[in-house]
């Protein structure tokens, strides 16, 4: 749309630190590939426009996380901003970067059906000659790149707000027909490529859809190539994806239904301020979008954010138009240092299909740093928590994590049943347990997800990080990329790492459902072993089989979770949903 856009081990000093430098080299060396690598699994290729090639930091971030580029071929602001013949420069540069690169390319647009996007000595050109222009421009420019451009808008934009054709001016040369003719061009030019239709505000503004989808309708019936609509997706507040009555599901099931395919397009979500409750908000709003996403029956092949740095998004570029405020926006998955914001780890959990109600049963929480475990010293509301070696029968090391507020988590300790609490707002402040209080952001925790099986736990009051700073009491501080003691591994009672949950998680289908007596597992030859748990997250039966006898279970919804070995012997973590009735 618009332009630019680790263990400490009393026993082994010299394997601590043999241990500590490769957990080093392994976070200087890997690339950044974990949105785009979750994607490909799925099908998906991850994108961006190519707009800030200018800046080496952001050519790295590009060739670090994206699959697809979208290169510009604006009338205005790149190929045909005098007249003549257009001017290649800066999309020859992209597509050139792409295909170094081995990506699939996206062209964007050949023809823009607003007025402000059309130079002015086009509209001195009279208007009986705007059909020749129209398609000289098409020839020259998809000509060019026939058989290199994957995917082409071929018109941008047509429709206005109130679900009227825009009043430009290739819709007074020509009327509406203009948009068939430029799609029939295209198509005559590069009869392989991928041909969409790509506009804003679709998912929200049911006139405006309305009217897109009585045009690709029209399209269909003279005969038009057409492949799929793409969804722009500028969102201005994360509220509204994450609302239940966002219709983004239902209208993407609407093109399918018409034999269309959906594409994620410019995708970007303003929130405003960069505090930790919207960041937070953000993250759950990209996880949503890439979820609908995956579940669309026609989704297409591309999903593209509309750049990756908060540096080059085109509302601070553009704040006057679209911003009167001047507010400085953070729209992307990327901060303006380049990090990695909490939207691109929900972009990552979106398609990867972690489900943040993974945290099932009784879990142990290991600090990376001291290889000791969370224990909670005394069993009463303000009882100190420290770090301590394993004990497997003791209950102060066993925590429950319960679903709160804005996607945290509180943590129940076993052992009396009170919950970890941030005491102070300042650095190394302490924590201890208190008892359950539904307004205490302080007994909330994020859950972020580090890497290779790693979580850090940030207050939702303090927004500082769970740590241990002598390796034996625990405390709250900073964020530290670089503090191992910052770092925990959640361990399942029976001994079984979390970690393979992290992108690998299988659904396992459960037949029949509802069940009365005995479920059995599709796709299942052998037996497994399995746990199934209640609602309350509570172990009500376990054991090795095939086929399971659920008759002795109350009515109710059950989640049975195991774990399926390969034919590499790698484990893998399954689960499925049943009604025992």
């Amino acid at each position: 749309m618009k332009i630019y856009q680790y263990l400490l081990s009393a026993s082994s000093i010299v394997m601590s630190i043999l241990l500590l430098m490769f957990f080093l080299c392994l976070s200087h060396t890997s690339e950044a590939q974990e949105v785009r690598d979750a994607a490909a699994a799925r099908g998906i290729k991850f994108g961006s426009p190519l707009f800030t090639l200018q800046d080496p930091a952001n050519r790295q971030l590009y060739r670090d996380n994206v699959a697809v580029g979208t290169i510009p071929t604006y009338w205005k602001y790149s190929t045909r901003i005098n007249p003549g013949p257009p001017d290649f420069a800066q999309s020859d540069e992209a597509i050139q970067f792409a295909e170094e690169n081995g990506w699939d390319v996206h062209g964007h647009p050949l023809v823009w059906g607003s007025d402000i996007h059309i130079p002015d000595w086009v509209f001195n050109t009279p208007l009986n000659q705007a059909e020749a222009l129209m398609l000289d421009h098409i020839r020259r420019v998809a000509g060019r790149y026939r058989g290199r451009i994957d995917i082409w808008d071929v018109v941008n934009e047509a429709i206005e707000d109130d679900g009227t054709y825009r009043n430009s001016y290739w819709n007074r040369a020509m009327t509406g027909e203009y948009i068939l003719k430029a799609f029939r061009e295209a198509h005559a030019v590069d009869p392989n490529a991928t041909l969409i239709y790509n506009d804003y505000g679709i998912e929200s503004n049911f006139a405006k859809f309305e009217t897109v989808k009585g045009l690709l309708n029209w399209m269909q019936w003279a005969g038009v190539k057409v492949d799929g609509l793409g969804w722009q997706l500028h969102i201005a507040n994360p509220d509204e994806v994450l609302s239940d009555n966002f219709p983004l599901e239902q209208r993407m099931n609407e093109i399918s239904n018409m034999g269309l395919k959906n594409y994620v397009t410019e995708l970007d979500i303003r929130i405003p301020n960069n505090s930790n409750y919207w960041l937070e908000r953000q993250k759950q709003a990209y996880k949503k979008v890439a979820e609908i996403f995956l579940r669309n029956s026609t989704r297409g092949e591309y999903f593209q954010t509309w750049d990756l740095s908060d540096q080059y998004t085109w509302y601070d570029q553009n704040n006057n138009q679209y911003d009167p405020e001047g507010r400085i926006d953070h729209p992307l998955p990327f901060d303006r240092n380049n990090n990695k914001k909490p939207a691109f780890w929900g972009l990552y959990e979106g398609f990867a299909g972690i489900d943040e109600n993974r945290y099932v049963g009784e879990l142990r929480i290991k600090n990376l740093w001291s290889n000791t475990y969370l224990h909670q010293a005394g069993n009463f509301s303000g009882g100190e928590v420290i770090l301590h070696e394993a004990r497997p029968d003791w209950f102060s090391q066993r925590w429950n994590f319960e679903e709160a507020d804005a996607g945290t988590y509180r943590l129940r300790c076993s052992w009396g049943s009170n919950y970890l609490n941030n005491t102070a707002n300042f650095n190394d402040a302490p924590v201890n347990v208190a008892s359950y209080d539904p307004n205490f952001w302080s007994e909330m925790w994020f859950i972020e997800d580090a890497g290779n099986g790693l979580f850090r736990l940030k207050n939702r009051w303090t927004g500082r990080y769970l740590h241990t700073g002598n390796q034996f009491n625990v405390r709250t501080h900073d964020y530290n990329s670089n503090w191992q003691s910052q770092l925990w591994v959640f361990e399942y009672i029976d001994g079984r790492n979390l970690k393979v949950v992290q992108g690998e998680a299988i659904d396992l289908t459960i037949s029949p459902n509802p069940a009365v007596s005995t479920i059995q597992l599709a796709g299942i030859h052998s037996p497994l072993d399995y746990q199934i748990y209640d609602i309350s997250g509570k172990i009500v039966l376990q054991g090795t089989a095939q086929t399971v006898d659920v008759s002795t279970l109350a009515n109710g919804t059950y989640l049975l979770v195991a774990y399926l070995k390969d034919e590499d012997g790698i484990e893998r973590f399954a689960r499925g949903t049943f009604i025992k009735q």
